[in-house]
């Protein structure tokens, strides 16, 4: 089901993000904007450069594709989930795992 590889491309950045707030104790909101979640990075020391159009193109999967008669393109679950390898990749860099 490609709504589940975007849903989950989407939580994976998500999670990640988080992860890199966590280990700089910085509080976050309850959010799925990976917007808001990079710029709070940044605000704290974290360097992060991943394009904000890509941010929010994925962050529109986190629940849009969850309602009934909205689906997911296989073009877009391929962009997801690139978008989310990288920013797994860079937050597995700096939390050095």
């Amino acid at each position: 089901m490609i709504y589940g590889a975007t849903f989950h491309a989407q939580q994976c950045a998500e999670k990640y993000l988080k992860a890199l707030l966590v280990m700089k104790q910085v509080p976050f909101p309850r959010t799925h904007d990976l917007s808001a979640l990079v710029r709070l990075c940044q605000q704290n020391g974290i360097i992060l450069t991943i394009p904000e159009d890509d941010l929010d193109k994925l962050s529109a999967f986190a629940v849009e594709v969850r309602y009934p008669g909205i689906q997911s393109t296989s073009e877009e679950a391929k962009e997801a989930l690139s978008i989310a390898k990288i920013i797994r990749k860079n937050s597995r860099n700096l939390l050095k795992l």
